[in-house]
């Protein structure tokens, strides 16, 4: 059935157009492309496209409150403090072919931002996104991160660490391709610190950091193992 809503969704296997001031909480939702009134709330759901959804103004795209799943959209036009399209706290979100775009926050994630969740990109892209402090892209602090080789981060900027990534006491596994990404201090591409295990499986090109790490930054201690090039 297509539903029309705009509070708490309970039903199985439903399939429903995302609509302003939507909470989001089904087994299966079938996105339409539109422009959010207020920011999507989203747990235990798969949100398919292939669909457009842009941020209200001033506002995030989505916060992920459970287990949730993005497949075949674009996430595009978010502003947050930090997580500028989605918020991951303490939940699991997959991403399969997504692209996310012109997003920016104001500390932490331009794109993306995990705590103490985990985050899996299978395929897509992170384009065109900053922050004032790290993770022009992607932040993660006390998370899981695990980035395909099917996903390329590009033209992401952070004024301090981490033009493409930058992950804090975090597991980070990176098999994707970040390129033209730049920080106004140290990881170009990506900044790692106080992590216990950074595996580093893919590519950083033409990354640009004005003290350390070009491509690829490694600070307090981290564990990183580099099968990549840099």
């Amino acid at each position: 059935n297509r539903l029309m809503f705009a509070t708490l969704l309970t039903i199985a296997n439903c399939t429903a157009p995302v609509l302003p001031t939507s909470v989001v909480w089904c087994v299966d939702v079938r996105a339409t492309s539109t422009t959010l009134e207020s920011e999507l709330q989203v747990g235990h759901a798969t949100v398919r496209g292939p669909a457009v959804l842009k941020a209200a103004p001033k506002q995030r795209v989505a916060t992920v409150l459970a287990a949730a799943r993005f497949e075949d959209i674009e996430l595009r036009d978010g502003y947050a403090v930090s997580g500028g399209c989605l918020l991951v706290r303490n939940a699991t979100l997959e991403l399969d072919n997504v692209r996310l775009s012109n997003c920016s926050a104001e500390s932490r994630g331009g794109a993306v931002l995990a705590v103490q969740g985990s985050v899996v990109m299978t395929g897509g892209s992170v384009v065109d996104t900053s922050t004032a402090e790290r993770g022009g892209g992607v932040a993660a602090d006390q998370a899981v991160v695990t980035v395909g080789p099917l996903v390329r981060v590009e033209r992401c900027d952070a004024l301090l660490e981490g033009g493409g990534f930058a992950v804090y006491g975090s597991r980070f596994e990176f098999f994707g391709r970040v390129s033209r990404c730049s920080a106004g201090d140290v990881g170009g591409g990506i900044h790692v610190s106080s992590s216990s295990h950074t595996l580093f499986g893919g590519t950083s090109v033409e990354c640009t950091a004005i003290a350390d790490g070009g491509g690829l930054n490694v600070a307090s201690s981290s564990n990183v193992t580099i099968r990549g090039a840099v």
